[in-house]
């Protein structure tokens, strides 16, 4: 018999956070497997070698030397909710739930909050009810709904939130909020983390098991952690680039899994479509682009640790540089300035949303980017700007959680 052939398209990944270093079970087929793009897959080896340099008593080298080297694996994942009409709660979660989490993205759920009366408003902030939490940055990345009023059906994020109530967002509204009420629906946020100790590191940037199965193989890497990049294009979905480091831990013959449970309904897109707010924002301005990225600026590590199969253990998250780039049509300098921005140093918010059906939303909020460059490019006949801006934390939100960008799904 012939040896057996591998179909390239026959895959799938499954992703499961690991309760601590020794959890090394394999992920669930239920609820751990997530749609992965098939040209956006990436397996390194485990194993690298050295030349000998020993004398052999004749021109040719000696053997090579095989060591070990730290295991990485990537993918790249449309980013959908967890489906249109489904309501998040503490255990209905999106489909990239652990996925961000192994990158240092930690999550919170946040209750609907019901829609009240606003006691106090501006152009650009409004001072919510008693029923909102009366702490200083619980509500930052996620969206404010309005009902009533001059400004009814939009659906800003909130850049910023005080004990006060106050909450920061990202439109200006030509009526100031007077008489609106607004309500938070039901949400799942993510955003980067700076653990203070092992304690913190452990909740904060959890490791995860990763399952690639390819038609009758499987490859297994435990420890795991990793970095992701967004990025999108306008009237089309967002996408992940997620890149893990890990421990290999063996290839062997395994069918593959029933994935009955896989979510696989279509992810939102970039398009603004019956929404009364704006989807693609900067500077609390409507940006007419063509393709943006955040790119996460992280690296992650596998330090050697001889006490590891290969000799290399968990997967390190280090320092973070996130830069956001954008595309947009030039434009009057009375309308934007990007020049003057980078001379005086401006520090600018972002927003990119998707989608309106509830259960299959998703907003990422970057509260604060200082604009860094610019450059001309062309889109079609017409003139466009690249603009890039680094993010910058202003602190932690209630949950410890860095300000740099929040992903939300609502």
């Amino acid at each position: 018999m012939a040896d057996p052939t591998q179909r390239s398209a026959f895959i799938a990944v499954g992703i499961r956070l690991m309760a601590d270093e020794n959890d090394t079970a394999l992920p669930d087929p239920a609820t751990d497997f997530i749609g992965i793009e098939l040209d956006g897959i990436t397996r390194g080896s485990p194993f690298t070698t050295e030349q000998s340099n020993e004398a052999t008593g004749s021109m040719v080298a000696g053997a090579a030397q095989v060591i070990g080297q730290a295991a990485s694996f990537a993918f790249r994942s449309r980013i959908r909710g967890a489906g249109a009409g489904v309501v998040y709660t503490s255990t209905v979660k999106p489909p990239l739930h652990a996925a961000l989490s192994a990158c240092g993205k930690r999550a919170q759920f946040q209750a609907a909050i019901a829609a009240a009366a606003l006691t106090a408003g501006s152009a650009t902030s409004g001072t919510l009810a008693n029923t909102a939490p009366a702490t200083a940055g619980a509500l930052v990345g996620m969206p404010l709904v309005l009902s009533s009023g001059a400004n009814s059906g939009r659906t800003p994020m909130v850049l910023g939130y005080t004990s006060g109530r106050v909450a920061t967002l990202s439109e200006t509204f030509d009526t100031p909020l007077t008489t609106e009420s607004a309500g938070i629906p039901a949400n799942w946020t993510y955003a980067g983390t700076s653990p203070a100790d092992a304690a913190a590191k452990a909740t904060d940037q959890p490791m995860a098991v990763i399952a690639f199965y390819r038609d009758g193989v499987l490859f297994k890497y435990t420890h795991c952690r990793g970095v992701v990049n967004l990025d999108g294009r306008s009237a089309r979905p967002g996408f992940g680039a997620f890149n893990f480091t890990g421990i290999f831990a063996g290839k062997s013959d395994v069918a593959m899994p029933n994935l009955a449970a896989l979510k696989q309904h279509a992810p939102p897109n970039l398009a603004k479509g019956s929404d009364a707010s704006s989807v693609a924002i900067m500077n609390r301005k409507p940006l007419s682009l063509s393709t943006w990225s955040l790119n996460d600026g992280a690296n992650v590590t596998s330090s050697e640790d001889p006490n590891t199969t290969i000799g290399f253990g968990a997967g390190e998250i280090g320092q973070r540089t996130p830069v956001l780039t954008v595309d947009p049509l030039a434009t009057l300098v009375a309308n934007r300035d990007v020049l003057a921005q980078i001379s005086t140093g401006a520090v600018v918010p972002g927003v990119f949303r998707y989608g309106t059906q509830q259960g299959n939303r998703w907003a990422l909020t970057i509260p604060a980017a200082q604009v860094t460059g610019e450059s001309d490019t062309q889109r079609d006949n017409l003139v466009g700007e690249q603009i890039t801006a680094q993010a910058i934390s202003q602190g932690k939100d209630a949950y410890l959680r860095d300000t740099d960008s929040v992903l939300c799904f609502f």
